[in-house]
């Protein structure tokens, strides 16, 4: 998590510096920032059991994917915000310093891995790997359980639908709308106000 978000700082931070000369290379440094946040999502939800007892796992998980959403939510609006009193370069040296901030406040925690550590060695102490066993039983219980069958078809194709959709809002808030980048951030922020109440009512 701290090395994802030390390379998640570097890659904002030249963002500024390299749209001069570039514009592919502004495109590339956002992969690789993307990239890292892949690593980092996962990195999250894995030491949540570190730190958290086996009754509040369930409590912290929903309570950091709502803190998630709320922080996309305000993130967006105060983005559009900002950009009308900062220059947007230093609002990309801002971005970065938060990455930065939030790797050192993850320096300073602990975590408990004996747990996970002690089921490891039980698990390498195994001669077979039951990996793509246990891949296989989920399937088939996905395919025997129609509600479980009936949302992973969705998720997908909502993923489809939005991977898409998203790069055209921009288009669609600058060009059809003649909107502001507060207009944009608003847009943005009510996107994750309805993923918020939507998880919330289901």
């Amino acid at each position: 998590m701290i090395t994802a978000d030390l390379f998640r700082a570097v890659f904002v931070g030249l963002i500024p510096v390299l749209i001069g000369y570039s514009i592919n290379l502004v495109y590339f440094l956002t992969f690789l920032s993307t990239t890292a946040n892949l690593f980092f999502s996962p990195a999250k939800m894995a030491v949540i059991p570190a730190i958290f007892t086996k009754e509040k796992i369930l409590t912290a998980t929903s309570l950091a994917e709502t803190s998630e959403n709320i922080t996309e939510i305000l993130g967006y609006a105060l983005a559009g915000v900002l950009i009308m009193f900062i220059p947007i370069q230093k609002i990309f040296y801002l971005d970065s310093l938060t990455f930065l901030l939030s790797a050192a406040l993850i320096f300073t925690m602990s975590f408990n891995f004996e747990a996970e550590d002690q089921a490891k060695k039980n698990l390498d102490m195994e001669n077979e790997s039951h990996i793509f066993q246990d891949i296989i039983e989920g399937l088939a219980y996905i395919r025997k359980t129609k509600v479980l069958a009936h949302n992973l078809l969705t998720y997908c194709l909502v993923l489809l639908i939005f991977s898409g959709f998203n790069p055209l809002i921009f288009v669609y808030a600058l060009d059809t709308l003649k909107t502001s980048t507060v207009g944009l951030g608003i847009l943005e922020a009510s996107a994750a106000v309805g993923i918020t109440v939507g998880s919330i009512a289901i």
